[in-house]
């Protein structure tokens, strides 16, 4: 039997839960720092975490992503991001973490966890690029597209959560349409992770960006999504 790598990511998806996770950075360079972070349970259509990320150098890329100094200037450091990441793991203690680029985003916050003395949280990892196409790497946008999913990525990290959550409950043609709420109260299948990125298991709960101080917003209506 053909082992189909998304077919069988839809399997962990459905039987344990995964979330999607995305990260915005100072750049592409070993040293590139987060900038921001967003973290959706794909199961439940939630955005379970985001947050600015106040990095120790400057902020970069704002040409890409449009993050300023400003933005992150009364953001939380890593290690406050850190332990609000740990309460919403532990509340899915199952989950992979699955991410477009996973070796991108996987080696940003092991680096942001070694700077800061950190242990990286004891997850399996999942590349959803890989997933998509094994032999060819594209880009989320191309995957959004050729689905017809209407939710953009934008180079931010809650859209381009949502959107990769958005892929991963497509078939391939048939993108679900459900909204994807913020929740602040928010087992992979093993086939799949060992087939990605095998690592081991860890521990987290959430807020809103943490910068802001504000109440959890209520539901997204989907209409509203593409333009979160």
């Amino acid at each position: 039997m053909t082992f189909d790598p998304w077919v069988e990511l839809r399997k962990a998806i459905s039987v344990g839960g995964c979330l999607a996770i995305d990260c915005e950075s100072t750049g592409l360079a070993d040293d590139a720092e987060i900038l921001e972070i967003a973290v959706v349970d794909i199961g439940r259509d939630r955005v379970v975490f985001e947050s600015f990320v106040r990095p120790r150098g400057l902020v970069a890329a704002t040409e890409i992503h449009g993050i300023t100094e400003r933005d992150i200037f009364a953001a939380p450091c890593w290690p406050q991001v850190y332990c609000k990441l740990q309460v919403i793991l532990a509340r899915h203690p199952h989950a992979a973490l699955v991410a477009w680029n996973a070796a991108f985003d996987r080696r940003l916050i092991e680096n942001s966890c070694s700077d800061w003395g950190l242990e990286p949280f004891r997850r399996d990892w999942v590349c959803a690029m890989n997933a998509w196409n094994p032999h060819c790497r594209t880009s989320l946008d191309n995957a959004r597209r050729s689905l017809d999913i209407g939710v953009a990525p934008k180079h931010r990290a809650r859209a381009d959560a949502i959107t990769l959550a958005r892929v991963l409950q497509s078939d391939h043609g048939a993108a679900h349409d459900g909204a994807i709420f913020d929740d602040v109260h928010a087992s992979a299948h093993e086939e799949v992770v060992a087939a990605m990125h095998p690592g081991p298991h860890e521990d987290i709960h959430a807020v809103t960006h943490p910068a802001a101080h504000e109440p959890a917003p209520a539901a997204i209506p989907p209409a509203a999504i593409s333009a979160a």
